[in-house]
């Protein structure tokens, strides 16, 4: 059964408070919530943010929303139909020099990866193209281009794989079991997290180059950020803590937490995480970082910088945007759809 999202308070101007006593690290840095979108009714697969190649604005994220299928959520609230399926696993996009991106994510009931592009003029989404997968079901992948992608098994092996390409199958190092990856598109340096809770860089053939600690448990998320002229992070998450560590030195990583104007944090159990360096515009035109807590709650938050000379400021764009329109007979925000969209059923079915 497919169910809704539903729509809540969507707007808090919040200010950057200290974090409560023996639950955040010292120099944890407070990043403030300014947008709760709404609520899914159950878990999803993950999220991830899609940029709109000429208005900033009209970015948002990707949702894998399990049986429900996958769906676009832009960053006013604005949410798509969705693409039927089964998504349970973080959707992957690229974006080929000189073509419209592309969305990759893993359809279970089909077993195909299956390619995705959204209309540029608006939120729908329409499948393009589907690849087949292993008979083994896929818990994690990430896509070096449009063609080539790391594929995690439910093992924990991983795989590298060409789909034009039927011999290009080359497992990675079994010396490790891993849970998620990102490719780096500008160097082309690839990351795996493991379930011992490391990060590892990783070459295709396997070898481990590089290892980051986290120090975060052994379930994170992770992303990249690549900062001009400061080189490239690594940006993991996991219950209340988030840390940012380069990926070029040894410098010790930075900590983060979400707060709230009352001095206390205001997601206290992410479940997926997922952040952008890319401009959405507004005060999200220095990045954004879209969560879903242990409620399927879902909030957009400015990135606020860590790197190298930004000394952990808020970004000077920082304040409240307008509101939404609102409904006035439930006093509830209401999502602006295209006129040809009806509000979507949005589900959390059980993986």
């Amino acid at each position: 059964m497919q169910r809704l999202l539903r729509p809540l308070i969507a707007l808090a101007i919040l200010t950057s408070c200290s974090p409560s006593e023996g639950e955040q690290m010292t120099d944890s840095k407070a990043i403030q919530l300014i947008d709760h979108i709404g609520q899914f009714e159950g878990d999803i697969g993950g999220l991830q943010f899609w940029h709109h190649p000429v208005n900033n604005y009209e970015g948002g994220i990707v949702a894998a929303n399990g049986e429900a299928g996958l769906v676009f959520i832009s960053i006013e609230g604005v949410a798509s139909q969705a693409v039927p399926g089964a998504f349970f696993v973080k959707p992957d996009i690229v974006y080929p020099e000189g073509h419209e991106a592309l969305i990759f994510a893993p359809d279970r009931n089909r077993n195909e990866l299956v390619a995705i592009r959204k209309n540029n003029n608006g939120t729908e989404l329409a499948e393009v193209s589907s690849y087949p997968l292993d008979d083994k079901e896929i818990s994690g992948f990430c896509m070096m281009d449009s063609l080539r992608g790391i594929f995690i098994q439910n093992s924990g092996h991983a795989i590298y794989r060409e789909f034009d390409n039927e011999n290009s199958v080359t497992p990675l190092s079994a010396k490790a079991k891993y849970s998620a990856c990102k490719f780096d598109p500008v160097t082309g340096r690839l990351f795996l997290s493991t379930r011992k809770g490391n990060i590892v860089e990783a070459s295709v053939d396997g070898d481990i180059i590089k290892r980051f600690s986290p120090n975060l448990g052994k379930g994170f998320e992770f992303d990249l950020f690549r900062e001009k002229d400061r080189g490239l992070f690594l940006i993991a998450f996991s219950n209340n803590r988030g840390i940012v560590l380069p990926a070029d030195d040894q410098d010790s990583g930075k900590g983060f937490h979400f707060m709230t104007n009352r001095g206390r944090d205001a997601v206290e159990a992410v479940q997926h995480f997922t952040m952008t360096g890319g401009n959405l515009g507004s005060i999200y035109r220095n990045g954004a970082i879209a969560v879903i807590d242990s409620n399927h709650d879902l909030y957009f938050a400015p990135w606020t910088g860590f790197s190298k000379g930004s000394d952990g400021q808020e970004a000077i764009t920082l304040g409240p945007r307008p509101p939404r329109e609102t409904d006035e007979e439930e006093g509830l925000p209401a999502f602006q759809l295209d006129s040809a969209f009806d509000l979507p059923g949005l589900s959390g079915a059980d993986q």
